[in-house]
């Protein structure tokens, strides 16, 4: 008898409610919540003895984990609650809740952003995660994407209005303001724009606004909101989309098949029942994509016998396979020859696709050419500086030594910032304006205190007469070694040239990673790579001191 009542409160919970006002215009279809109704039955008759199963260990617990946005208007925000706690808002926030409730089970909210949200399902510190999340073929290795997909959306080109950008091949060489992990960071990469990353989605907006960025893509949803301001729609104008995906609930691949099943049926239920409509007029996001899904999802053919959503009616990810290189298989064969021998988790991702690769050939040249330009600022400024702080004139000295104060007082982040602002002002941003900023800007800051150095050498090898009278070689021979310090240290500072989008290899390598999300091994290449850089330069600048500092050779 206990049995069959628990079954009987089971059909309650998870059958339609009369009068709800959420339940929208049509009722799925007896088979679909007659299945929802067995599978949550099953997994409550096996009970908890197996906490590897996801499903049982949610309904053991009686709470759900589900990672959604923070700070994603529309379709999850984050905000203080009454009682100090954080309260989240949004169309995926509602989504979550309403499987939650389905499911019998307390939801309790965690905040994802897209560098980590696949990770946190993956392992196992979110059950699950309806994020915004594009439905992709190189993230099927990665979770198990739910279908019927949730939402959808294009991806948007956002620029200045006087702006003619009519396609992706129009962007090709341009810096793009774009989203940390999003799946069309690869489409834009293999049309030849140069990636940007930004972790907070309204950064784009400010970067935007105030010149930082000239373009950004985002998905088309996001910028609902921005593009019904007057002020932004007179100024800003949608150029055009691309890359139309779904959007998906993912979860771990491990211990998932009853809840994949259970949330395929749910969320079937809830496109043919119209809550999603309903969520979505709720937050005033768009609903072209679910209508027509609702639309989909209330035919017949689309319904199997038991109840499953039809294989035929489910929309496909985006292809956003990078096209294999040559080599590799290779690549992959020492891949798998590392772990199964060293046990070593070592991935080439950059090796491994054409785009890829060509990023991070691209990558190295452009670092290459980045730390001899930052090196040949450094010494041409240096000398300038050296000159102007030992003048004659005083007007002049003067001058070099306020300039000289500001450049040493003023962190590299900040220079290379007020850079971009005077150089945009000016010209049109693009790569090799950013290549251009991050050389003159490395080379001031170090110029400015090597060309001191040189100027006290001055000063002092003057012994009180005029440092002006003293020979430049002189001068070099005894501030050799701070002049070679500086040098070394224009060669460490041009990776922090990516902070303004120069396409050296720390924003190649970001690049590949916002795509393949592989981390460890890309950046560890990058680390060997500046390693290799630093202790070249450091070697030829000691070649350098030594012919500096060695006796002059007499008759």
């Amino acid at each position: 008898m206990n049995a069959i009542r628990r079954l009987f409160l089971l059909l309650l919970l998870v059958l339609p409610r009369p009068a709800a006002a959420d339940d929208g215009p049509a009722a799925a279809p007896d088979a679909t919540r007659q299945a929802i109704a067995a599978a949550l039955a099953e997994a409550r008759a096996r009970g908890c003895e197996n906490p590897a199963n996801t499903l049982d260990h949610i309904l053991c617990a009686g709470v759900v984990r589900i990672g959604v946005r923070a700070n994603y208007p529309g379709f999850g925000v984050a905000s203080a609650a009454e009682d100090g706690g954080v309260s989240y808002k949004g169309y995926d926030v509602g989504v979550a809740q309403e499987i939650a409730r389905r499911l019998g089970v307390r939801m309790e909210p965690i905040g994802v952003n897209p560098g980590n949200r696949i990770a946190m399902a993956a392992e196992g510190q979110v059950d699950m995660v309806v994020a915004t999340m594009a439905h992709s073929v190189s993230r099927d290795k990665q979770v198990t994407f739910i279908r019927p997909h949730y939402y959808g959306s294009a991806t948007a080109v956002i620029a200045s209005a006087a702006l003619h950008l009519p396609d992706l091949a129009s962007l090709a060489g341009r810096t793009v303001c774009v989203p940390l992990g999003a799946a069309s960071n690869g489409v834009l990469a293999r049309h030849g724009a140069r990636l940007m990353l930004f972790d907070q989605p309204q950064h784009l907006l400010d970067a935007l606004r105030f010149g930082r960025c000239a373009v950004v893509t985002h998905d088309e949803s996001f910028f609902v909101e921005a593009m019904s301001d007057p002020a932004f729609a007179a100024q800003f104008a949608q150029k055009f989309t691309f890359s139309p995906g779904p959007w998906g609930i993912g979860i771990a691949q491990q211990g998932s098949a009853e809840l994949a099943h259970l949330l395929g049926l749910l969320v079937t239920d809830f496109h043919r029942s119209g809550l999603l409509v309903g969520l979505a007029a709720r937050d005033g996001v768009p609903g072209g994509f679910l209508a027509e899904q609702a639309r989909t999802w209330s035919r017949s053919d689309c319904i199997l016998a038991d109840g499953d959503p039809s294989p035929a009616c489910m929309l496909k990810p985006i292809d956003d396979v990078d096209a294999p290189t040559s080599f590799a298989g290779r690549v992959a064969g020492g891949e798998a020859w590392l772990q199964q021998h060293l046990g070593l988790e070592i991935h080439f991702p950059m090796l491994k696709g054409q785009a890829a690769l060509a990023l991070f050939r691209d990558g190295i040249v452009n670092s290459l050419l980045l730390v001899f330009g930052a090196i040949l600022a450094t010494v041409g400024f240096a000398l300038a500086f050296q000159y102007g702080l030992r003048h004659r004139w005083s007007e002049v000295r003067i001058a070099a030594g306020v300039l000289t104060m500001l450049l040493q007082s003023s962190p590299i982040v900040l220079l290379l910032i007020l850079g971009y602002f005077i150089t945009t002002a000016l010209l049109t941003y693009d790569t090799g304006v950013a290549m251009g900023i991050a050389v003159v800007v490395i080379g001031l800051a170090n110029g400015s205190f090597a060309g001191s150095a040189m100027a006290d050498a001055a000063r002092v090898l003057a012994a009180g007469g005029d440092p002006a009278q003293v020979p430049l070689r002189t001068v070099l021979r005894r501030s050799a070694t701070q002049l070679t310090s500086f040098i070394a240290n224009a060669a460490r500072a041009s990776a922090v040239a990516s902070f303004i989008g120069t396409p050296e290899l720390l924003t190649s390598l970001t690049e590949i990673a916002s795509v393949t999300s592989e981390r460890r091994t890309t950046f560890t290449l990058l680390l060997i790579f500046y390693l290799i850089i630093v202790m070249t330069v450091v070697g030829l600048s000691g070649l350098l001191t030594r012919w500096l500092t060695a006796p002059e050779k007499r008759a």
